[in-house]
């Protein structure tokens, strides 16, 4: 009993033992905790209520003293989760909810652990997620979809993807296929458009570019042509006109330009023709004049004395 006469708490007992439903309330006479007692034993109902408004907040099921049954949690008065529990792990079904009511994911759990399916749905109530779990990885067929009906499909192993994953567009047609190793790209990595023509090829090797990549026009031309070393600009590329005529060509080292670059119109004619070191565009410069040519043009300059004594002797 508080210093004012009101309740603090309020049990029942029987042969010395708790027995009934125990009460707890804070000074503004809220009620903020109530247990269900067997015999001593918590058996029943376990309930928290906001000690400001005396909202619940929480309760959960006991069975002879151990937490056993259903555990749900609240928020301004609206269910947050709903899960089966053993102790103080989940075991059994759990679900969780937006604030609006719609349900946000459910998914399985065994002594803490997710296993098997789980889902995961948007606020609208539409899926998001469909995933599977063996001993809380995933493990097997994930699959995620976007709001414009595209999905994904991800391949996984012990929490790791491994295999082909793959995206599609809302018509079903394919939109991307990469090839992952231990979680990391490796292998090919393919996109295509809308309808259905390739658009790139790439190849990765530890998440990073390695070998040609290539893109395409949406009539399967290809647009450009590049190398890659780890990730990096390596080797020769080529840039072509949707009518097939080469647009550009030069060479990359270590993801800088070098060497020569040359630029041609959608005729085949050199527009421009560039030098690069390292990444630095080098300046043409003026050709120095050999001697031969230095003399020439002086030979061509010099005026014919001979002739003009010939006219002052006249």
């Amino acid at each position: 009993m508080y210093k004012d006469g009101s309740t603090q708490s309020s049990w029942f007992c029987r042969d010395g033992k708790l027995h009934g439903r125990l009460k707890h309330f804070n000074q503004k006479h809220v009620l903020i905790n109530e247990v269900d007692y067997d015999s001593g034993e918590i058996h029943g109902w376990e309930r928290v209520y906001s000690e400001e408004n005396g909202t619940l907040q929480y309760e959960v099921q006991y069975e002879h003293g151990e937490r056993l049954g259903i555990l749900r949690t609240y928020q301004n008065g609206l269910l947050r989760i709903e899960a089966h529990v053993r102790g103080l792990a989940y075991n059994g079904v759990a679900r969780e909810y937006y604030q609006n009511g719609r349900l946000r994911s459910e998914g399985l759990f065994a002594d803490g652990k997710r296993v098997g399916l789980r889902k995961i749905f948007y606020e609208d109530g539409s899926l998001k997620e469909r995933a599977f779990y063996r001993d809380d990885k995933l493990h097997g067929t994930i699959t995620t979809y976007t709001p414009d009906g595209s999905r994904t499909v991800s391949p996984y192993q012990n929490n790791q993807k491994e295999g082909i994953e793959r995206t599609y567009y809302p018509n079903g047609r394919l939109k991307a296929e990469k090839e992952y190793e231990a979680d990391k790209l490796q292998g090919f990595s393919r996109s295509y458009d809308i309808e259905g023509y390739l658009a790139e090829d790439a190849k990765y090797e530890n998440d990073r570019l390695h070998g040609s990549t290539r893109t395409y026009y949406p009539n399967g031309t290809l647009k450009e042509s590049f190398s890659y070393s780890r990730g990096e600009k390596n080797g020769p590329y080529k840039i072509f006109y949707e009518n097939k005529e080469l647009a550009e060509e030069g060479t990359y080292r270590a993801d800088k330009l070098d060497g020569t670059r040359i630029r041609y119109d959608e005729k085949g004619s050199v527009t421009a023709r560039s030098n690069f070191a390292d990444g630095v565009w080098i300046p043409r410069r003026a050709t120095p004049a050999t001697p031969a040519a230095t003399a020439d043009a002086a030979k061509e300059t010099k005026p014919d004395r001979s002739a003009a004594s010939q006219k002052k002797t006249q």
